[in-house]
């Protein structure tokens, strides 16, 4: 029996959000009717229940607990793979092929049936007492059975029967009688060979081997992000903090200006580029900020971290490593390691044994036209 269903904190609280928001919106419709008199005290009531939805319990989190704010790669890295949904989505898509392919092998496994009947059958005999009036017959057939399909599509189905009779008037005693039969059907033209009976578990365990290599793929796709957005929020910190440097240089410019400008060193024009500078150095520190802001938050998303948690975005710890000589590496071993990445995709030889998978279930196609 399946057990109770499991819900996890990010469904809780996403489910708490929707019903929270279609209270709202009841309440925005049913509102709608009442006078403007009342509009005071729409605005109070809303934010009551905007606080009601904030003071929900929240579910405890199953999950390893979040890192600190401050993380290294390898611990982003870590937090990926015990955090983000998509992993265990792509353990769930494993599980499933498996079971897909359990389900086309079991198409030839051994399966037992058997049957029981009780028969009776009451005829008058119109003879006059002391004879009897009545004429009884009794049958009884025991019947158990085996039964199994191979891949080269011959079925063979072993049987034994046991039928016991009685008649009241000719046979009073049980009569028994026991029958075994073989049957092996053998089929000359549609169903016949592996690549028509097990097209089924032949494009199911393809499948399955196809679905291993495509998680792996996925993982990786799922690393190469969190690394991908560790070292964007590094640079972006870095950037940061040359913007907000240039703008610190161009405030002590504008104080520099103006004490010469006030001495009459310098015009009033030279004075207003000063503090053009200024305003531009501030507007692009504001926007460093913005875009470190952002490169914490995909951080953040790329290592799982829910909607409410995104609040707690990490930042990026570290340094750059030391970038190698390009001369180093040439055109061959390059091309080498291109060709070696390309045969190793886990997605493309997944790919491949998708085409497996299709070209069984067409051999079966083919084999299902035949009379």
């Amino acid at each position: 029996m399946p057990g109770p269903l499991q819900y996890t904190p990010l469904t809780l609280r996403a489910a708490q959000t929707i019903f929270c928001v279609l209270d709202l919106t009841v309440f925005d419709l049913n509102f709608r009717m009442i006078s403007s008199r009342d509009s005071v005290t729409r605005p109070l009531i809303l934010s009551g229940l905007i606080l009601f939805s904030n003071l929900l319990p929240a579910e405890d989190d199953p999950l390893p607990p979040l890192p600190g704010e401050m993380v290294r790669l390898e611990e982003a890295i870590y937090t990926t793979l015990a955090r983000q949904p998509g992993v265990e989505i792509t353990e769930q898509q494993l599980l499933q092929r498996e079971g897909d392919l359990q389900r086309a092998q079991g198409q030839f496994d051994w399966t037992v049936g058997t049957r029981v009947s009780d028969e009776f059958v009451k005829t008058p005999t119109g003879a006059q007492p002391p004879l009897p009036g009545e004429r009884r017959e009794d049958l009884t057939v025991y019947s158990v059975g085996v039964a199994k399909q191979f891949r080269s599509g011959i079925t063979v189905s072993p049987e034994i029967n046991v039928l016991d009779s009685t008649d009241s008037i000719s046979r009073p005693d049980a009569t028994s009688r026991s029958d075994l039969a073989l049957t092996v059907t053998v089929p000359l033209l549609r169903g016949w060979g592996t690549q028509s009976t097990g097209a089924q578990e032949i494009a199911a365990r393809a499948a399955a081997e196809g679905q291993q290599h495509l998680a792996r793929a996925e993982l990786e796709q799922l690393v190469f992000q969190t690394t991908f957005s560790y070292w964007n929020c590094l640079a972006s910190g870095l950037d940061l903090e040359i913007l907000a440097d240039s703008a610190d240089r161009a405030s002590s410019i504008l104080d520099f200006v103006d004490v010469l400008a006030k001495g009459g060193e310098l015009d009033s024009a030279t004075r207003d580029q000063a503090r053009a500078l200024v305003s531009a150095r501030n507007a692009l520190r504001e926007e460093g900020e913005l875009s470190y802001y952002r490169s914490r938050q995909l951080l953040a998303f790329a290592m799982g971290y829910s909607p409410q948690q995104l609040a707690q975005a990490p930042v990026a710890a570290g340094e750059f490593p030391a970038a190698i000589d390009l001369g180093l590496v040439s055109t061959e071993r390059s091309d080498t390691f291109i060709s070696e990445a390309l045969v190793r995709r886990g997605d493309q030889i997944a790919a491949g044994y998708s085409i497996q998978a299709q070209e069984a279930l067409l051999e079966e196609s083919r084999s299902n036209l035949k009379p």
